[in-house]
């Protein structure tokens, strides 16, 4: 499974007929990549909290908002930004929150600073600018004032990667931390033979057992077209 906002994915099925002509085939064949545009410095968590605006201009809307923790902002060709449309809805959380595709490349639009994860020289996450960034009716993805809810069908995506991520990483930290123990001495005896190294061993052992259960539990809940949200979050 690719990561959720890299490639094709359930987002694109979304998209008007001219984006699909446009821009489908060219991502389906790895030549262009696309990113996530929801969260925002002031809406983590609560994401619908988020302030960037879509007002409209004619028949053409302009974005005005600042994104953060967008993953592949700075290398994708296309993004797919979350804005309130109609202010009112969305301050009663009962929608008022559209979807739209936005080229990288869009006068208006712009990658301020790449935010450097795990003490990494680079990155792939970054925070963007948009400043009365137009876009046109073809580029609204899904319906208007009703996209809120693809977006968390996104995040439940990104959570169920990050999870299969994360069991696979400590798995790895694990076997190594075993075959460390077993050829170690210390006082005589492997450090695989004291209850103070073996014993952590065992906890990690049944912990990552567990969150491997989950991560499969979840992905049974989704494929049956259940939201799982509880769920979700504790495998998160």
């Amino acid at each position: 499974m690719s990561h959720w906002a890299f490639g094709p994915g359930p987002l694109l099925s979304q998209v008007t007929e001219r984006a699909k002509s446009e821009i489908l085939s060219s991502i389906l064949a790895g030549e262009t990549s696309m990113c996530f545009g929801m969260s925002e410095p002031g809406a983590g968590s609560d994401a619908a909290m988020l302030k960037t605006r879509a007002v409209k201009d004619g028949d053409n809307w302009k974005i005005s908002g600042r994104k953060i923790w967008t993953t592949h902002i700075p290398i994708a060709d296309y993004c797919i930004v979350f804005a309130i449309t109609d202010p009112e809805r969305a301050a009663e959380k009962a929608g008022g929150i559209s979807t739209f595709l936005v080229p990288t490349s869009a006068p208006g639009l712009k990658v301020e600073s790449v935010i450097r994860m795990h003490g990494h020289i680079g990155g792939s996450e970054g925070i963007k600018a948009l400043e009365d960034v137009e876009v046109e009716p073809w580029q609204l993805v899904g319906k208007l004032h009703e996209r809120f809810r693809i977006g968390l069908f996104g995040v439940s995506m990104g959570r169920i990667h990050n999870s299969a991520h994360a069991v696979g990483l400590a798995r790895w930290a694990l076997e190594m931390a075993i075959d460390y123990a077993q050829q170690r001495e210390a006082f005589g005896n492997l450090i695989s033979e004291y209850q103070g190294v073996s014993f952590p061993l065992a906890e990690a052992t049944t912990e990552i057992h567990a969150a491997h259960l989950m991560g499969l539990n979840v992905a049974q809940l989704l494929d049956n077209g259940e939201r799982a949200v509880k769920e979700l979050s504790m495998t998160k």
